[in-house]
């Protein structure tokens, strides 16, 4: 069993500038990027795309509460990889197949087959991109199920200490929430909420950095209600438990459809090949086992009792066979002496017998005799 925390709401930005709100699961049982991907797949989500500094944020600001804090090691498999066979520099999201939006990413391919990319929080500050092996290595992973939709979080006569960037008049709470969602302010920040006036049928809608800010700065107000936009990240922790599936692929890459269901794999020389439709390959568990029998035959070999230097009193203490051939001789005599004498003691046994039969048998012939 596993622990899984759901930390939330991250949001992407489509090409009809319609929010994408994706659920995301953190899995903290380890696995490869294969297993990962598939163990996604299976429960109709995939990997994280975290091609946003917004989705990043909401990331890091989960990584300093409870449960998150608890967790160890924190680097995970997200859904960045290679597509090219020969190299790693060609990056792609599997969800969606696009190439990394943001240049901050700053990947480099260090060593072979390192083509699947993670993130990992090596401070408090910041996140951080790494490439590691697709197939040998093994972290924990996050999913997201995307929903087309944004969630809103509303509280009541509240108003929010953020100065308004644009203002709607006459509209109503569905047409702020739509103008909100599509408004990004002339710095580039993006809609966090909203201040809904009952009275006037007006909302101001706030923008900033800090995606959290509202959550602490607004003060009450008898006629407003604040609306904090969550398409960026929505509270709901919980735990539950689960188990991810493995996946036996012989594959040095992931195998998805970024890459047209390839399967990149070891010939008998050590030389990569690609075959779409099947990945013959000796598993290298199989190959481990092959080679565990041949060292135990060995182990065997080197321990087998010297014939010639053993004493009798460390023969009492292990059960091997004693392979000496004097030690066969005295066994062979001692063995014929002792059939020896047990088919003595029945030849004395059986004459005996033969003894008291023979004369039974005489004295019942003389009683007859007489009469």
């Amino acid at each position: 069993m596993q622990l899984i925390l759901i930390i939330g709401y991250l949001v992407s930005q489509s090409s009809a500038t319609t929010p994408i709100t994706a659920k995301v699961t953190l899995h903290t049982s380890t696995a490869t990027w294969n297993e990962a991907h598939s163990f996604c797949l299976s429960v109709n989500q995939s990997l994280l795309t975290a091609d946003t500094q917004e989705r990043r944020d909401a990331l890091l600001y989960f990584f300093h509460k409870e449960p998150w804090q608890s967790v160890k090691d924190l680097r995970f498999w997200t859904g960045l990889h290679a597509t090219i066979p020969d190299t790693g520099s060609t990056l792609k999201w599997a969800s969606s197949c696009q190439q990394p939006t943001m240049a901050v990413l700053g990947l480099s391919v260090s060593s072979s087959h390192q083509y699947c990319g993670y993130i990992s929080l090596e401070n408090t500050r910041e996140i951080k991109f790494g490439t590691s092996d697709c197939v040998l290595s093994k972290k924990k992973f996050l999913c997201q199920e995307l929903q087309n939709h944004c969630l809103y979080d509303v509280i009541p006569r509240a108003f929010g200490n953020i100065v308004a960037s644009h203002h709607l008049t006459n509209g109503s709470v569905s047409e702020c929430q739509s103008e909100c969602e599509r408004f990004v302010s002339n710095n580039g920040h993006r809609c966090l909420g909203f201040n809904f006036n009952d009275v006037t049928q007006t909302c101001g809608l706030m923008t900033g950095e800090n995606l959290f800010r509202l959550d602490k700065h607004h003060r009450p107000s008898p006629v407003h209600r604040l609306f904090i936009r969550r398409c960026e990240i929505q509270a709901n922790l919980q735990t539950s438990g689960t188990e991810a599936r493995q996946d036996f692929s012989c594959s040095l890459r992931p195998v998805s459809r970024c890459v047209d269901v390839r399967r990149f794999c070891n010939n008998a020389h050590g030389k990569l090949e690609t075959d779409s439709e099947r990945c013959e390959c000796r598993l290298q568990k199989v190959t481990q086992t092959i080679n565990l029998t041949e060292k135990i035959e060995k182990i065997v070999e080197n321990i087998r009792i010297p014939p010639k230097n053993t004493s009798i009193a460390i023969r009492q203490k292990i059960s091997v066979t004693d392979s000496r051939i004097s030690s066969c001789g005295i066994g062979i005599v001692a063995i014929t002496i002792m059939s020896a004498i047990f088919g003595a003691i029945v030849m004395m046994d059986l004459n005996t017998v033969r003894l008291h039969l023979t004369g039974h048998l005489n004295g019942k012939y003389q009683k007859r005799l007489r009469i």
